[in-house]
């Protein structure tokens, strides 16, 4: 008798220890039925959220995933939960790393972050470092934005953000340089005097005089040329202007009776192809400004007024006139990041807590001849879960499976079932409870059902055998405290 009560002990330790260690792979599960904070990092802080998504995985496809990731291969399997409110902000001190806030996932489920994101290296990028960097004194040192608005302006080649000047800044030059003698730049000293009957030195000297004469009219010519357009305020834009390119401007300029938008891009071919630093700043100070300083404007909503705001700044422009090229350029190209979610038990330790919870209840027996027990006994148990669930979650709205609701359940009973000459106790003062348990009512009330197993005694020569009395109860986890304060929540317990 003492070897079968081994083995049967062996047997429940076998069932409970096969649950418990049977997820041996890590999988990096959360603690679930909880909001949870996660942290996810951009490549860097110009890279803006759009917005982000929870997706989740089928559950008939969980243990494919499981078992063999691949990730590419389920990819387009994952179901977007659109109905979750996923919030986001920037984890404090840090400039590309986010605390994601998710709200509570069910348990034995593969899940994925989705953040959506737009690139480094765009408009919008490049709105978000102009804001970054402040307006002050912008035009006096090339900052980070200009440098990226460059990037940009090459990779669009050949529709380059290059600055192409107002058609007034072509009149005010003009008129500006109309009684400037431009012949001058187109004749030799031999046309202007007579060489023959001069001195070789007296020739060297005119020659010098006349050189000196052309650089001061080629001075004035640019001095004027960076006073009407704008763009060459910047000292590098100035530093790239030869005097041959304003000469040959300024002979177009003078000869051209009006100017158009066929026309003004011969300042970028004539004189300098500069990046439209001026225009996207004043399209920034005019349009965006304050929108940044909001700070509770982000997501797809910072996107869309910005774009917004384009729409409108492009509507001011006639059908005859050119539209900026920064104004054609948002860039919203969407780079997306996937960051995976197990709600799954991986380790003892999880799966200990969550399985594993003691009862207190009473059964009656189904069976009443007279070498059985009859009535009911009250009992101690534990229940082994055969997958977690959230007892956080009030029963009536938790979705759980029946495996979830299901558990196996072993006891003993309080109280001896001991009859003289009939039976006896499976041992000592006790009797052993095995079954399953069925949760009802609440995540802490169980029906419970199974064999009760004690020993029958033979009337004729009082041998003892193994008999099972089959039972049916109702049980309530020993975690009553917490269960009454859920219910009575004025209750101190």
């Amino acid at each position: 008798m003492k070897q079968l009560n081994r083995f049967l002990i062996c047997i429940i330790l076998l069932i409970v220890s096969k649950h418990c260690f049977s997820q041996i792979k890590d999988i990096n599960s959360i603690n679930y039925g909880i909001p949870l904070e996660i942290e996810i990092d951009l490549p860097n802080k110009y890279n803006h959220i759009v917005e982000i998504k929870l997706e989740k995985l089928p559950k008939k496809l969980a243990r494919g995933y499981y078992n063999q990731y691949n990730d590419k291969k389920l990819d387009t399997l994952f179901v977007s939960l659109e109905n979750a409110v996923i919030k986001w902000e920037k984890k404090l001190g840090m400039d590309s790393s986010y605390i994601v806030n998710v709200p509570p996932l069910k348990p034995n489920h593969f899940y994925r972050i989705v953040v959506s994101y737009l690139s480094s290296e765009s408009m919008f990028a490049t709105y978000l470092m102009l804001s970054d960097e402040g307006i002050n004194k912008w035009h006096t040192k090339k900052k980070e934005w200009m440098k990226m608005l460059e990037r940009i302006s090459k990779r669009k080649y050949p529709f380059t953000i290059t600055h192409d000047p107002e058609v007034i800044e072509f009149y005010s030059f003009k008129i500006a340089i109309e009684s400037i003698d431009l012949n001058i730049f187109d004749k030799e000293i031999h046309d202007l005097i007579d060489t023959t009957n001069i001195s070789l030195e007296e020739l060297k000297k005119k020659k010098e005089g006349f050189k000196t004469k052309k650089e001061k009219v080629a001075k004035n010519l640019k001095d004027l040329l960076i006073k009407e357009f704008q763009i060459l305020k910047f000292k590098e834009a100035q530093d790239r202007v030869s005097n041959d390119h304003v000469i040959q401007f300024s002979k177009w300029v003078k000869q051209t009776n009006s100017f158009n938008n066929d026309n003004i891009s011969e300042f970028s071919s004539q004189i300098i192809d500069f990046t439209d630093y001026l225009n996207v700043f004043e399209f920034y100070e005019k349009n965006l400004l304050r929108l940044f300083k909001d700070g509770d404007i982000k997501g797809r909503k910072l996107i869309d007024s910005i774009a917004s705001r384009i729409e409108l700044e492009k509507s001011q422009y006639k059908n005859d006139e050119l539209i900026p090229n920064h104004l054609k350029h948002l860039d919203t190209l969407i780079i997306k990041n996937k960051k995976p979610i197990s709600t799954f038990a991986s380790t003892f330790e999880t799966a200990y807590k969550l399985s594993l919870v003691p009862d207190f209840g009473y059964i009656g027996y189904l069976d009443s001849s007279g070498s059985s027990p009859n009535g009911g006994n009250l009992f101690l148990g534990v229940n082994v879960s055969l997958s977690p669930s959230n007892k956080n979650v009030p029963l009536q709205i938790s979705d759980l499976t029946l495996m979830q609701r299901l558990a196996l359940h072993t006891g003993v009973t309080i109280g001896s079932i001991k009859k003289d000459n009939i039976r006896d106790n499976f041992f000592g003062e006790y009797s052993l409870l095995l079954g399953g348990s069925y949760k009802v009512f609440t995540q802490g009330t169980r029906v419970n059902f199974g064999g009760l197993f004690y020993k029958k005694i033979d009337t004729i020569d009082g041998g003892k055998s193994v008999a099972v009395q089959p039972y049916i109860g109702l049980s309530i986890d020993l975690e009553i405290k917490k269960w009454m304060n859920s219910v009575f929540p004025n209750l101190k317990l």
